[in-house]
């Protein structure tokens, strides 16, 4: 369940990745200006329904969301606890709760969902390579202000190195629970000293990964100020063409409800 590449045969996964980086930023952006509850929940139907479409399990999603519901639970404390702006409908000693903070704090549930099923599922659907190459095409008009090349390199072996090191971080845990080290203690102070344990192995094996990396890159004479093309060109096709009407109307309803909420 690492954020990588799914191969299967959907809708999806045929799109254009330029079309699927496009339409992550925009909705990136407009969940943000659109501030309408229903228009965001709105998008995150919109978000599942391509995650029907790309037949890819449910399950892979719902542990993206899981990854960061520790960094949910905090920031909605933070907003429920401290924004006093709105009518009370909860007071107890020091404990203030308004109606406004509530409906902050939901909209910002909604936007962290919408963000990381989004991302994940443009990841999932997209080989590392096309993802790469879609970049690189976005970026080409400023291509002689950005070395477009090296951000795209540099963007590919991350993502390349993120199932990676997610799969080494797992063993070197298990490898540390099997000497003893219990990464369950309910004392919060013990359980981050026994998360230490794991960083010094995976820096060392991160540092060691990078340095192979580069040596079999230089072993195969890698210029980063070299011209490249790609074996197959990126091409809209006639799914892309129908995707973008049916984004296009979306987006109109979505800007509707912006103008007239």
């Amino acid at each position: 369940m690492n954020l990588q590449f799914y191969q299967t045969k959907s809708v999806i996964h045929e799109l254009d990745p330029r079309l699927k980086f496009f339409t992550l930023m925009l909705i990136s952006t407009e969940i943000f200006f659109i501030k309408a509850i229903f228009a965001q929940i709105l998008i995150l139907a919109a978000v599942f329904f391509c995650i029907y479409l790309s037949k890819i399990p449910l399950k892979f999603f719902l542990h993206s969301i899981k990854n960061i519901s520790s960094l949910i639970i905090l920031t909605s404390t933070l907003n429920i606890f401290f924004i006093k702006n709105g009518n009370t409908v909860f007071k107890l000693f020091f404990i203030h709760i308004t109606d406004y903070a509530i409906m902050l704090t939901f909209q910002m549930i909604l936007r962290m969902i919408i963000l990381v099923s989004l991302c994940a599922l443009v990841i999932f659907s997209t080989p590392t390579i096309k993802l790469t190459d879609a970049l690189v095409s976005i970026l080409m008009p400023f291509e002689k202000f950005l070395p477009i090349n090296e951000i795209a390199m540099i963007i590919s072996i991350a993502l390349r190195f993120i199932p990676v090191l997610s799969n080494e971080f797992n063993l070197i845990k298990k490898a540390q629970m099997s000497r003893g080290i219990n990464f369950s203690d309910k004392n919060f102070i013990n359980r981050i000293k026994n998360y230490l344990s794991l960083l010094i192995p995976i820096f060392v094996l991160s540092f060691k990964r990078a340095d192979d990396l580069a040596l079999a890159m230089d072993a195969r004479c890698y210029n980063p100020a070299a011209k490249r093309n790609s074996l197959k060109k990126l091409k809209f096709q006639a799914v892309d063409f129908i995707a973008i009407i049916f984004l296009f109307m979306f987006h109109f309803e979505l800007w509707l409800i912006y103008i007239f909420n």
